[in-house]
């Protein structure tokens, strides 16, 4: 009778032990990196924890004034590279709900955008994303932002991990040959 008590005994511990760890993993747990620039606005990327293999992301790009004006097109991103018009995901994560670009004339009156990714783990790793923004008037008028990174690590097909990747890492293996890595805001004319 001891035994079966205590064979009992330490299946509960263990069952219980694993749903605790489980449950823990539900809490919302959300990373934020930010891109700051009086003249310009406020970029932000966020990653919400939403399953045991998926993220949310959140990109938003709030303007101050000087390139809410009409004839400005924005792109809003997510990808795995903070070069400018660089729009590729990690490897390791695919796209299942959202979309990673959206390109729209500026919208007035409110200068606010957003672009919502759920991301699905599909490769073990340390995968960094990053939030983009780029405003664009004519040929020959440009600006860019990019926020820090967010890395999200994977293991066993679970994301375990998420964390601030400082701005800048290393670019990804393949780069376009056409781009090339500039500061977080950048206005050239």
């Amino acid at each position: 009778m001891t035994a079966i008590l205590t064979l009992f005994m330490g299946g509960f511990i263990v069952a219980s032990t694993k749903w605790a760890v489980d449950m823990s993993l539900f809490r919302t747990k959300t990373i934020t990196t930010h891109q700051w620039a009086p003249e310009y606005g406020n970029l932000t990327l966020s990653a919400t924890l939403v399953a045991e293999n998926e993220v949310m992301l959140n990109v938003t790009f709030s303007c101050t004034a000087y390139v809410n004006q009409p004839g400005f097109v924005w792109t809003l991103s997510v990808s795995n590279s903070s070069i400018p018009n660089y729009k590729h995901l990690p490897e390791g994560l695919e796209l299942v709900e959202g979309t990673i670009v959206i390109i729209c004339s500026c919208p007035i009156p409110d200068g606010f955008l957003s672009l919502q990714a759920k991301l699905r783990a599909i490769a073990d790793g340390k995968w960094v994303v990053y939030g983009k923004f780029s405003a664009s008037h004519g040929p020959g008028f440009s600006i860019s932002a990019s926020t820090d990174g967010i890395k999200i690590t994977v293991s066993n097909g679970n994301i375990v991990q998420l964390e601030k990747a400082l701005y800048p890492t290393s670019p990804p293996a393949q780069q376009p040959s056409d781009q090339t890595e500039q500061p977080p805001i950048s206005p050239t004319h």
